[in-house]
């Protein structure tokens, strides 16, 4: 495709110019030319296609909106909650409490997901401070089988 500007200039002293503008014929070329630059779609590639195609199976393998928003949500409940507890308030077994007295029950209810997410928190930050998860000890703790 040929670049064409109407307007010309060409200098003929010193701070003087002539200028002109394109021909008739000139003018209906460049409008043909941008016509067609406007009909034209871009062309994929072979390799873009297979990268589309790659993109649209990872989302259904792996789906990382979803566990972004979890992680969000969690960052959200960490900061506004649990990185102001003390460490007494997060020296205790979260699964223990949440079995016996929380949402452990097998129910489901509006609060689950904010109580999972909260959940999530305290063990982060249990992990963070104390290099582990806290489990109860003797005649609380959970028998795994």
């Amino acid at each position: 495709m040929k670049k064409h500007k109407p307007f010309r200039y060409k200098k003929v002293g010193k701070d003087k110019y002539e200028y002109d503008f394109m021909s008739w014929e000139e003018w209906e070329d460049m409008m043909k030319d941008m016509k067609m630059d406007q009909s034209q779609k871009p062309v994929k590639t072979i390799e873009l296609e297979e990268k589309q195609r790659l993109e649209k199976v990872s989302s259904k393998l792996y789906p990382v909106d979803q566990i972004m928003n979890i992680l969000q949500d969690i960052t959200t409940d960490y900061i506004q909650q649990v990185s102001l507890m003390s460490d007494k308030e997060l020296d205790y077994d979260r699964s223990y409490w949440i079995l016996h007295y929380g949402d452990g029950n097998g129910s489901y209810d509006e609060n689950t997901y904010d109580v999972d997410i909260h959940t999530i928190s305290i063990l982060l930050e249990q992990v963070r401070r104390f290099g582990r998860i806290v489990y109860e000890k003797g005649e609380k703790s959970i028998k795994l089988d």
